[in-house]
């Protein structure tokens, strides 16, 4: 008897060895790296069929145009944007307003994309700041402080490794409300940007419209997306937006095939969704 029972629990063990590996291969991956960085399996994006969508998106600290929680909404919003790759503005992390919740790791877990996130703002216990989710891997980050009087801020640089090895550096800021501070914090963010050789992303809210010395100088750098198709595509405020402060700026490595903004409310600002081929790719 005792020798039936011995192989009814081999058995079982085995059984249940066998179903815990079954859950783990059908379970996405999630593995954090020594720089903090997260990466996650299934995006499905290994192959980047047709152009590369980009966007920027300043999300409120997760609240819609009236200033209701609305973290899903803004989730639904990159679910239908088809996008590979969002710079976010106005982020919260672990921010007692905002229910303690990591904004940019949740955006990125329903989409199975990755984040990196850049604190700026000490709002105890958490931070306040700007976001990278892509739905290809992020290698490496860096986040760099601006000091202000006002209210800090920063630029967040990314590196995307985009199928077929090329290496995608993505900038993603959101200037202040002086106009002197802004031509300071440019001055700087643009420092690095010269530098580098590849490919180059900057996406943002500039607080700047069209024409200002802030456009003008990132203009003398990198692209205006949006310029290049005559539309105004206005971005603040959602519901009656007149003003165009939200900015996907690209070097010449890319061509613009289409620009505009996307009309929701699920924060104060239209995102700017633009679809680009990388210049000899496909």
């Amino acid at each position: 008897m005792s020798m039936v029972l011995g192989r009814r629990r081999k058995a079982n063990l085995g059984l249940l060895l066998l179903a815990l590996l079954l859950t783990a291969a059908a379970t996405t991956v999630t593995a954090r790296t020594s720089a903090g960085l997260e990466r996650q399996g299934g995006t499905g994006a290994d192959h980047w069929p047709g152009p590369l969508v980009v966007m920027t998106y300043n999300i409120h600290a997760g609240r819609d145009v009236n200033g209701y929680p609305n973290l899903d909404g803004i989730a639904a919003v990159l679910a239908q944007s088809g996008a590979h790759i969002v710079g976010l503005q106005e982020v919260d992390n672990r921010v007692l307003r905002s229910g303690l919740v990591d904004q940019a790791r949740y955006l990125a877990q329903q989409a199975g994309w990755n984040h990196t996130f850049g604190g700026n703002l000490a709002l105890p216990p958490g931070f306040y700041g700007n976001a990278l989710l892509s739905a290809f891997p992020i290698t490496g980050y860096q986040n760099q402080r601006l000091s202000s009087p006002r209210e800090t801020r920063g630029y967040l640089r990314g590196v995307v490794e985009a199928p077929g090895g090329h290496q995608l550096a993505v900038y993603v800021t959101h200037l202040g409300l002086d106009h002197e501070e802004r031509l300071q914090h440019l001055d700087r963010l643009l420092q690095d940007v010269r530098q580098e050789t590849g490919p180059v992303l900057l996406l943002g809210d500039f607080n700047s419209l069209p024409g200002s010395r802030e456009v003008a100088m990132v203009a003398n750098v990198l692209q205006d997306a949006v310029a290049t198709t005559l539309v105004s595509s206005p971005t603040f405020p959602a519901g009656a937006a007149a003003h165009r402060i939200d900015y996907v700026f690209v070097s010449s490595h890319f061509e613009v095939l289409s620009a505009g903004t996307v009309a929701s409310l699920a924060s104060d600002h239209y995102p700017v969704r633009v679809e680009l081929r990388l210049k000899g790719r496909p």
